[in-house]
């Protein structure tokens, strides 16, 4: 499998991240997957050097991108383990789907119930003689909320 490895100074959370130029590209091998998301490849012993300017890789074989969480050197062989970039590797999916927000850091919607948000509602009492009626007497009860 082919490795190509980025310099990304993106945040993490970005979904579409800038990749620009390759800074090296190398051939490795699956030692072992650690869990769904994270794996350690085995890279020529020269990549060493060249990972330490890297922190991103794209993974041809598996068509999905990676970020380099730490490396190791061992019998003259790097030891390279990745982490999934999930956000990158299902950004059309993220960006198709259609969701209501709950919550927001600056907009609030009086019509969601959201606990982080308080809404008072105050009791408001108005009293009105009608012009016309059977008697001094009658009332009109009008509740609202």
């Amino acid at each position: 499998m082919t490795l190509t490895f980025y310099t990304v100074t993106d945040d993490y959370r970005k979904l579409d991240k800038t990749l620009g130029t390759a800074v090296a590209s190398y051939t490795g091998e699956l030692r072992e997957t650690v869990n769904d998301l994270e794996m350690d490849i085995v890279l020529p012993g020269t990549a060493y050097n060249t990972l330490v300017v890297c922190n991103y890789c794209y993974i041809d074989t598996f068509g999905k991108y990676y970020f380099r969480e730490q490396y190791s050197i061992d019998n003259n062989c790097t030891i390279v383990r990745l982490k999934e970039d999930v956000r990158m590797n299902f950004s059309t999916q993220i960006k198709a789907t259609q969701a209501t927000v709950n919550r927001s850091a600056s907009l609030y919607n009086g019509f969601l119930y959201d606990q982080g948000y308080e809404i008072l509602a105050y009791q408001k009492t108005a009293v009105r003689k009608f012009a016309t009626s059977l008697d001094s007497w009658d009332m009109i009860l009008t509740t609202v909320g």
